[in-house]
């Protein structure tokens, strides 16, 4: 049975000129592709989860206290990152 909605489209559909259909043609044509590529992009990584190759999607990781409580270390002198530019030259 055909929605009241897709009754509707059908029937305004029937009175477009030729270039109001080519339009919707087109239009149509375009989500089509656009819903064919997502698709195949969830099949092929449904097939990747299948032979292991992929993990398939997993929870967000909570936040752990350690990285929360996580300081950096203070040193003396010129910052690693200097002592290391100036001893590749």
């Amino acid at each position: 049975m055909v929605s009241a909605n897709v009754s509707r489209i059908l029937e305004a559909a029937a009175s477009l000129t030729q270039s109001e259909y080519e339009q919707l043609r087109r239009l149509l044509q375009q989500r089509a592709a656009r819903q064919a590529k997502l698709d195949s992009a969830s099949e092929l990584r449904q097939k990747l989860v299948d032979e292991g190759l992929l993990e398939a999607n997993r929870p967000p990781r909570q936040k752990s206290s350690q990285f929360e409580m996580w300081q950096p270390i203070v040193i003396k002198g010129p910052p690693v990152s200097q002592t290391i530019l100036e001893q590749r030259r």
